[in-house]
């Protein structure tokens, strides 16, 4: 019974592992492809990705914090910090392994700890790792300093993120901070808003419901993104409305593959697969930058930046991210790839 009950979990999240695998190459294409010559809409919307990854994020780390197992944070932790700590050290050595005695070195050293501080000053995208690490441990300190009603004020501060959005300080912290740091700070309320929503789907126990009547939001949720993607024209006329449409996006492309039946397939080893490729989507994620510069280093008979570049930069992260998990799989290391 118990091993059904896992089998069928699996193949219930088999729809989050393909969403992983599509954002991880969306991502990489965003960062790595030439805009100029490569203009479709989608390849652009990589906002939807990084707030549905927050959902994401959130939805399965509920159960979790709400059950404040310090075991199961410090993990969760551990895998954030781990990678967020370590990967920009390896990058700082690789560039700075020729330069022992150059005079820039201390200025390179300077960015190192803005990188630490702040996520960004070698490797940029680790922004993202900053904004989640920052907002879980306020979701931790709302939870654990207030046990029962801790939804409420997470929603509160939600709100408040929300009007500070629309204030001329947040507007123009442009002028006020550093690019280096704004570029970090900046997203922050955007995120806590992302994440509250996921934690609120977790809460309200959406799968459950939305599972009464799953093909017709399977057609809304769908919908939903087709007129986020195609239909900028019409809701960027009304400026509060589109603070929120790729929210409702995210949310709706989140639900879709949660609830779409990938169960009735059949063939265990789509399943085998699915799982073999989605379990490197952060390693790549981690590195992927980086390897695109050492591409456009080599004297490739390709166009560079072009798409097929991109592929051949997806395979060599998977390839680095695959060898290095099986090298250090026994430990912590492993989750520099995963």
């Amino acid at each position: 019974m118990k091993a059904n009950i896992k089998k069928n979990k699996n193949k219930l999240y088999i729809g989050i592992q393909i969403l992983r695998i599509i954002f991880s190459f969306h991502i990489l294409v965003f960062h790595c492809i030439n805009k100029t010559k490569y203009k479709s809409k989608l390849i652009k919307s990589v906002l939807i990705d990084l707030k549905t990854f927050f959902i994401i994020s959130s939805f399965f780390s509920y159960n979790t914090f709400t059950s404040r197992n310090i075991l199961k944070i410090e993990l969760r932790f551990k895998r954030l910090l781990i990678p967020y700590i370590l990967w920009p050290i390896i990058f700082f050595i690789i560039n700075n392994s020729n330069s022992i005695n150059n005079i820039y070195l201390l200025s390179n050293i300077k960015y190192l700890y803005y990188q630490l501080l702040i996520g960004i000053g070698i490797n940029s995208v680790f922004w993202f790792q900053f904004n989640l690490i920052f907002v879980s441990i306020i979701f931790l300190i709302t939870i654990f300093l207030i046990k029962k009603r801790y939804i409420l004020y997470l929603f509160i501060i939600a709100i408040l993120c929300f009007f500070f959005k629309i204030t001329s300080f947040y507007k123009n912290m442009n002028v006020k901070f550093k690019s280096i740091a704004y570029f970090s700070i900046q997203p922050i309320p955007s995120s806590f808003i992302s994440l509250f929503f996921g934690f609120y789907l977790s809460f309200i126990r959406v799968i459950d419901k939305i599972n009464k009547n799953k093909y017709i939001a399977i057609i809304l949720f769908l919908s939903i993104f087709c007129f986020y993607i195609y239909g900028n024209e019409i809701y960027n006329k009304y400026i509060y409305f589109s603070f929120f449409i790729s929210d409702f996006s995210a949310i709706s492309l989140f639900l879709l593959f949660m609830v779409f039946p990938f169960d009735k397939i059949r063939i265990n080893i789509f399943y085998n697969i699915i799982k073999i490729i989605s379990n490197y989507s952060g390693g790549i994620y981690y590195i992927h930058n980086k390897i695109i510069l050492f591409l456009d280093c080599l004297n490739i008979k390709i166009e560079r930046r072009s798409m097929k570049i991109c592929i051949i930069n997806y395979i060599i992260c998977y390839n680095i991210c695959f060898l290095g998990h099986f090298v250090f799989k026994k430990t912590d290391l492993k989750y520099l790839f995963v």
